[in-house]
């Protein structure tokens, strides 16, 4: 048994074992009070066994047990015990309060953590009690996916040192790596960037192909206004799709938003739109898209780069003629939303789609500014 086997996830550990008959293993970490024990299994039977530990507590003596199902159907138990060293300071000075948990009203299920994935550095993990009960020790900047096949996409450095993000890492919970791609060198020519500017900026989304449509800048003066679809097995663009093609000038030549993040800050770059979620919906092969510094939202089909609506408080009358058909019309209450991030569909009937978003309330450039407040 080894904890932190790869050297980037401290609250895990890997047991590798053999038993003499075909057998299923599942296991749980006792947590350390109610509803905050985590349960896994790994799939089909079998005699040689690499059995991955998530959801350890820090600097605690865990207590793990697992369970050995016999093709037979009977079954046999072993306790273990897993000792894991304390906290990093950067996690325990990090403000985590939890003032009020109802986990009568939480979806918990047998191994639910959340995820919180800062801005720029280390991402972690807290159960239902706000324990930390995972994280990962390599940067990561805004990046956070989990594949159809289980493992994690995230987008780092090759050194924490280095001045700027441009890796795309596919990794699991353990933090063993499986591909890292370097934008740099795989988008090159029109895409390769500014110099200073991460390739990559905010979201990924998988397709059903297994590529990845990724939010990138394009190399001129306007960032992080284009969509990329990228081929991670053969490294390869295959699709780009620039906004500055899909909504009118006026709203990339008259800004004057600049690039204020620290790789970009003083180049003089525009950041007109600042796409921060992608979220694609394999059914319709529609996507919804936001613009934190447009304060809109709006849905497009992906293969014919049609648009399909648009929210946004801007005024009919400052768009177009020809894309007011796509505006739509509130009902009496609806609010607008201001420098929103995270917009992503829960369900959709013939006539109704459900979508969840984070509204930042703060008026951008369209946003209501009676309703707007100090926000990110």
């Amino acid at each position: 048994m080894k904890v932190n086997p790869y050297k980037n996830s401290p609250l895990t550990a890997l047991m590798i074992f053999h038993t003499n008959q075909p057998t299923k293993i599942s296991y749980q970490v006792q947590g350390i009070s109610d509803h905050t024990t985590i349960s896994n299994k790994v799939d089909g039977y079998q005699t040689e066994h690499q059995v991955p530990i998530v959801g350890l507590h820090a600097g605690f003596e865990n207590t793990v047990t697992l369970t050995m199902t016999y093709e037979a159907g009977n079954t046999q138990t072993k306790t273990v015990k897993i000792k894991t060293s304390k906290l990093p300071k950067w996690i325990r000075t990090t403000p985590l309060n939890v003032t009020k948990n109802d986990k009568s009203k939480m979806q918990i299920g047998s191994n639910e953590l959340t995820v919180l994935n800062r801005t720029t550095k280390q991402t972690y993990a807290v159960d239902a009690n706000g324990q930390v009960r995972w994280y990962y020790l390599r940067w990561n900047e805004h990046v956070f996916e989990q594949l159809h096949n289980g493992h994690l996409l995230m987008y780092g450095k090759i050194k924490s040192s280095d001045g700027k993000y441009n890796l795309l890492v596919e990794t699991d919970y353990l933090g063993r790596v499986y591909h890292q791609i370097s934008l740099d060198k795989t988008l090159g020519g029109s895409l390769a960037g500014t110099q200073g500017v991460s390739i990559v900026h905010h979201d990924v989304a998988e397709m059903p192909n297994g590529h990845w449509l990724i939010t990138v800048d394009d190399g001129s003066k306007y960032v992080e206004d284009t969509i990329a679809e990228l081929d991670p097995k053969a490294c390869k663009i295959v699709k780009v799709i620039d906004f500055k093609k899909i909504f009118p000038s006026s709203m990339y030549t008259k800004s004057h938003l600049k690039a204020i993040d620290k790789a970009s800050a003083g180049l003089g770059l525009i950041d007109w739109m600042h796409l921060n979620t992608i979220d694609y919906d394999a059914k319709t092969d529609n996507v919804i898209l936001s613009s934190r510094n447009q304060d809109m939202v709006w849905s497009m089909n992906y293969r014919t780069n049609k648009l399909n609506w648009i929210f946004t408080s801007k005024p009919a009358s400052k768009w177009p003629k020809s894309y007011r058909k796509y505006l739509l019309k509130p009902t009496k209450g609806t609010k607008y939303t201001g420098g929103q991030h995270g917009v992503y569909k829960l369900s959709q009937s013939s006539d109704v789609l459900k979508i969840m978003l984070y509204d930042n309330n703060v008026a951008v450039t369209n946003g209501d500014k009676k309703q707007s407040k100090p926000g990110c």
